[in-house]
């Protein structure tokens, strides 16, 4: 069966990740009562040890303040523009935008394998790199060397916000390396050129 435009367009939508604009302190809060309701949703969060005068307390925090990740659900737009902490649905105009795939990717497997990650200052220029290893592999972000290691940016450009998480050197290349298959090419290029350029340079030679 062909699928039409307006069928890829509804598919596409259920597939994409949108973001909803929250009351501050609600990213929980709404995360759960859409899940209670059937929706996909992400909230990535963090521990942070916060200092009282008398007492210390680890509190658990949104990576990004304001914003609760969904999968698809515009179909039900109203319900979720109905539930309580929901401001808005983040757009382009008057359209939902969606999330680019790869970035909402490195937050979603840095989620589910539990990786720590942490806000970090927007960044959209700088090193880029991609994992090689381990189960964040293909994920690529911004390189960054902290006096405390190595970490991994990866931004929702929509949203002009950065997460960030550690990450080994020896798990990561530069995304301007070319592939191999391409050197190789090349290479085998300029040798399948050398017979011929060696022979002139003999003929050159006996016509002296």
């Amino acid at each position: 069966m062909q699928m039409t435009g307006t069928t890829k367009k509804m598919n596409d939508s259920c597939e994409s990740w949108f973001a909803l604009y929250t009351r501050h302190q609600h990213e929980r809060k709404v995360a759960r009562h859409l899940e209670l309701h059937g929706f996909t949703v992400l909230c990535p969060t963090y521990t942070e040890m916060h200092q009282w005068r008398d007492r210390k307390k680890e509190i658990v925090l949104p990576v990004f303040p304001g914003y609760v990740f969904m999968q698809g659900g515009l179909e039900r737009q109203t319900c979720v523009l109905a539930t309580p902490g929901v401001h808005s649905i983040v757009c382009t105009g008057r359209t939902p935008a969606a999330i680019e795939q790869d970035e909402i990717e490195g937050i979603r497997r840095a989620v589910d394998h539990a990786i720590s990650l942490e806000p970090a200052p927007f960044l959209s220029e700088g090193e880029r790199v991609r994992v090689i290893r381990g189960p964040l592999m293909g994920v690529e972000g911004i390189f960054q060397r902290r006096k405390d290691g190595v970490r991994l940016a990866i931004s929702i450009e929509i949203l002009g916000r950065s997460a960030s998480l550690e990450i080994q050197s020896n798990e990561i290349e530069s995304c301007i390396r070319r592939p191999l298959t391409s050197v190789l090419s090349e290479v085998m290029g300029r040798t399948a050129m050398l017979p011929a350029q060696s022979t002139l340079l003999m003929s050159g030679g006996h016509g002296d």
